[in-house]
């Protein structure tokens, strides 16, 4: 009995093109139907997932292609992982955020005010109270097309929320121009001041 816990892998075929059943009965020729219920299942053209009895063994088959006994059609096998499917990735950046009023920047408040332009990922602690900007990190379809200004409210107040990328010599030669959020947040009240350098949402 082979020990271990369960791993899930993601089985792509090569140069042909194989049902399920077939991948299942090639992992009972190669390891063997009393050790495992091999039960692969099709998520795509040529794409499966199957569970093996432990992660080691995706890892071993990991390292190459298998080849079909029986025909020229081979399999590459790798770990699963949560983005296997996703249409694409999310950009990710640190913003340099100015009018955020210093009473209002607890960090609900400040992740929301990120949240006007993308998905706020980290708050940089060491300027949440910083009379300058207050550095957050956003992931968004294009960090280049966030807007310099966006119009928000506190409350009953307007604000506008200066966004400022961080580039480096590579990043700013794919600068772009976008349109503007708006959004309503409630001010909450400001916790005390966390002892840590990055705030991960």
């Amino acid at each position: 009995m082979l020990r271990g816990k369960a791993s899930t892998a993601i089985i792509s075929v090569i140069n042909g093109t194989l049902s399920a059943k077939e991948i299942e009965a090639e992992f009972r020729r190669i390891v063997g139907s009393d050790v495992w219920k091999w039960n692969a299942r099709q998520i795509a053209d040529g794409k499966f997932t199957m569970r093996f009895p432990n992660s080691k063994m995706v890892s071993n088959y990991s390292q190459f292609k298998l080849e079909m006994k029986t025909s020229n059609v081979q399999l590459l096998i790798e770990p699963w992982c949560s983005s296997i499917g996703a249409k694409g990735q999310l950009q990710q950046g640190w913003f340099r955020v100015r009018g955020i009023p210093t009473d209002q920047r607890n960090l609900r408040t400040i992740a929301k005010i990120g949240g006007l332009v993308g998905k706020t990922i980290s708050i940089d602690e060491k300027t949440r109270y910083s009379h300058e900007f207050v550095r957050i990190k956003i992931a968004c379809k294009d960090i280049y097309a966030i807007p310099e200004t966006v119009e928000s409210t506190l409350g009953v107040f307007i604000y506008d929320f200066a966004f400022e990328l961080e580039e480096d010599a590579e990043q700013k030669e794919h600068r772009l121009k976008s349109g503007v959020k708006i959004h309503e947040y409630e001010p909450q009240p400001s916790p005390k001041k966390q002892n840590m350098d990055y705030y991960t949402i």
